[in-house]
């Protein structure tokens, strides 16, 4: 492949996770969000490849075990720290239970390299190694249809069905949620992406998910502020576009075009898609550094937490999200 053609590739956002031992990659633009398993609804009678059913946003989805759809054995059991991916494929939302949630990345066509073996899951469509494991590419889509899953179709779980203990549930992001840096010693995760040319990065736990520019439409309104550029329905929540840049200050020459993408922001107070230019990959903070940079104050703009200087000697901004959804500003009429 030359040069030329790798440059004209287009980058994609994917998942990587963890079952088991093994590790597996998936289109991020199809996950809406991240949780932990709570209350979980089980059956006596129902298709093996079903964890149970569990509640999510006021509606009964269908827990799937991709240990069983991909032939791993292992004990019959869902621990409390199982991670659930909860997903939209074709309108229809599902949970996945995972083992751990490893990385975001962007990935191109050339990463992905085409099975070496003639596979009986038809879902599993090449490999990538990322450091230094071997990952497969998992169409969730093409699972589900491979599988013949009987999904339990219901409003409600059966008074009658088997619950297992709640545990605390954890919401991706909560907005009120603060650090508390001198408890705390590990590190978090941050989605970088880019405004202009500056590099900048929020917490995952702020993050509900991605979408892509050029698949919504956005209902522009009138006598609205520059910053404001509309509202979308995704799957029927009214989102408020945002274009951040200029509570940043940038006078960027880049333009809003169907080639940026949506960070949507999941607040109890405000419904908001920022715009970005770029999104890249998942970066790990630690707690220490947190702390050691939030020791200086920061007073170039108040919606930048701190300035982080990463070992490839890019300076990365933490946007302060509750800041700026505290701002004013933000609330249009």
């Amino acid at each position: 492949m030359t040069t030329t053609e790798n440059q004209n590739q287009t980058n994609v956002l994917y998942l990587i996770f963890k079952v088991a031992d093994n590790h597996y990659a998936t289109l991020a633009e199809n996950i809406l969000e991240i949780t932990r398993l709570h209350k979980l609804t089980v059956f006596e009678k129902m298709d093996k490849n079903l964890v149970g059913l569990m509640e999510f946003r006021d509606k009964i989805i269908n827990v799937l075990n991709i240990k069983t759809i991909l032939g791993i054995n292992t004990e019959n059991t869902t621990p409390d720290n199982t991670q659930i991916l909860v997903i939209n494929i074709n309108n229809k939302t599902y949970g996945l239970a995972i083992d751990e949630i490893i990385d975001i990345t962007q990935l191109s066509e050339s990463d992905i390299h085409k099975l070496p073996y003639q596979s009986d899951k038809p879902f599993i469509t090449g490999l990538l190694n990322i450091k230094d494991h071997q990952t497969a590419i998992l169409n969730i889509e093409e699972m589900i249809n491979h599988s013949n899953i009987k999904i339990i179709e219901q409003e409600e779980p059966s008074q009658q069905a088997e619950q297992l203990p709640e545990v605390q549930p954890v919401q991706i992001p909560d907005i009120t949620h603060t650090y508390d840096l001198q408890n705390e010693e590990k590190e978090y995760r941050f989605i970088s992406f880019s405004l202009g040319e500056h590099i900048y990065c929020l917490s995952l736990k702020y993050v509900k998910e991605f979408a892509k520019m050029a698949k919504l439409n956005i209902t522009q309104i009138p006598y609205t502020p520059d910053f404001f550029k509309g509202i979308v329905n995704i799957r029927g929540e009214f989102i408020n576009i945002i274009d951040i840049k200029p509570f940043l200050g940038i006078n960027s020459k880049n333009e809003i075009s169907q080639k940026s993408k949506i960070i949507v922001i999941n607040s109890t107070d405000l419904n908001i898609g920022i715009i970005v230019d770029e999104v890249f990959d998942m970066i790990n903070i630690s707690s220490q550094q947190l702390q050691a940079e939030n020791s200086l104050k920061f007073e170039k703009n108040k919606f930048i937490l701190s300035e982080l200087v990463m070992e490839n000697n890019k300076v990365i901004s933490i946007i302060n999200i509750d800041k700026l959804l505290k701002d004013n500003s933000m609330y249009v009429g």
